[in-house]
């Protein structure tokens, strides 16, 4: 049986992680959270340092050498740079990890970076960082005048906005695409999607995997501007918290783990998109 490690495993992207891997079959899943109130949805969990302390990595390393896991996955945004910084060291104790460079993450959580990488290959909205002034169009005497020093001011985009799950091989290319339409939201996680086949979207998610290098499970956010066009706001180059809706149309992402790692030769299947809206619902865990 392999013994898999879900980091961040509290949150929404590491609960739909771990129900993708249930719906699988049988795995020693193991949870790891700085927060120990989380679901008990795994085998075996633990509390660990939170990403941001630099007793993290010291605590991982160790825990890998003791529990010998077959596959980490990254479930969360705070460990996803330590994690991809030391995957060499990870996959030399025979432990398997899909997750984009260094490079790639570090363009992907700073978005000043990430608008310079992309806006002469990518359909991004124009962007400017401080120090800037603004002031109102008609004033006197120094009314209204602010200075701004760091802020990032970006084009305003009104209309629909889009996730895109997918999930990419070492070469960058993406072997799943599921588009859906954001229909409601709670703190930035989709509580209700649309599934869509939407080739405009798909398009664009293939040339930004290539151009940013993506691997491994990865979510691209879109937002329409005035004029219905679909703009690339950000990438996260790790699970997303509404990855799970992808399981509505056959998109089960801890088969393509499973797959690309060699863990398994039992290849995905091919996804048919039918359009359909995901609804999504608490779910308590006395502990």
């Amino acid at each position: 049986m392999f013994t898999i490690f879900v980091t961040e495993c509290g949150g929404p992207a590491g609960i739909g992680i771990i129900k993708s891997f249930n719906a699988l079959g049988k795995f020693h899943l193991v949870g790891l959270d700085a927060d120990q109130n989380v679901p008990q949805l795994c085998e075996q969990h633990f509390h660990s340092p939170p990403a941001t302390d630099p007793s993290y990595w010291p605590y991982l390393n160790q825990l890998i050498k003791t529990e010998k896991p077959h596959l980490i996955v990254c479930a969360g945004e705070h460990d996803l740079q330590i994690l991809s910084d030391h995957q060499d060291e990870i996959r030399e104790t025979g432990c398997k990890i899909m997750i984009s460079s260094p490079e790639t993450i570090s363009i992907c959580q700073n978005k000043w970076l990430f608008y310079n990488h992309c806006r002469h290959y990518l359909d991004v909205p124009f962007t400017l960082i401080g120090p800037l002034i603004s002031k109102p169009n008609r004033s006197s005497g120094s009314r209204g005048f602010k200075i701004h020093m760091k802020e990032l001011f970006q084009e305003y985009l009104p209309g629909i906005e889009y996730t895109v799950d997918v999930f990419c091989g070492t070469n960058h290319e993406p072997f799943m695409i599921v588009p859906r339409q954001r229909l409601q939201t709670k703190s930035g996680i989709s509580t209700k999607a649309k599934i869509l086949n939407d080739n405009d979207l798909m398009k664009k998610t293939r040339r930004a995997c290539q151009h940013l290098k993506l691997i491994g499970a990865c979510n691209l956010q879109f937002k329409e501007d005035t004029n219905g066009n679909r703009k690339l706001l950000e990438v996260n180059p790790r699970l997303g918290g509404g990855t799970v809706c992808g399981l509505a149309v056959g998109a089960n992402l801890a088969s393509y783990y499973l797959y690309h790692t060699g863990l398994s030769k039992q290849k995905p299947e091919d996804i048919s998109i039918v359009p359909r809206t995901v609804v999504r619902y608490f779910e308590e865990d006395f502990i």
